[in-house]
């Protein structure tokens, strides 16, 4: 499960660094800031797509844990017996 959040991390700060480098590449020629911004935007999509999956998958792995620990703390009170060694006075 870390491995492949590592590699989505990973590939995302690569896009990113790409798309970066893309961005100033192609804006430095004739056509401008806005063509540029316009060729690397699917870049920056699959960038804002990963960083969502690797949040999605963050939330999931953390609700699996906090379900997991009530669970384990609910078996282990309902399956517990008390001893009742003290014997309770009438009046």
């Amino acid at each position: 499960m870390k491995l492949i959040d590592t590699l989505i991390l990973s590939a995302t700060i690569a896009l990113f660094i790409i798309g970066v480098h893309q961005l100033f590449v192609l804006s430095e020629g004739e056509r401008g800031l806005m063509t540029a911004i316009m060729g690397t935007y699917w870049i920056f999509m699959m960038v804002a797509g990963l960083l969502f999956w690797y949040r999605l998958r963050k939330n999931r792995a953390k609700n699996i844990d906090h379900q997991h620990a009530n669970n384990s703390i609910r078996n282990n009170t309902s399956t517990k017996s008390i001893p009742n060694n003290k014997k309770q006075k009438r009046k």
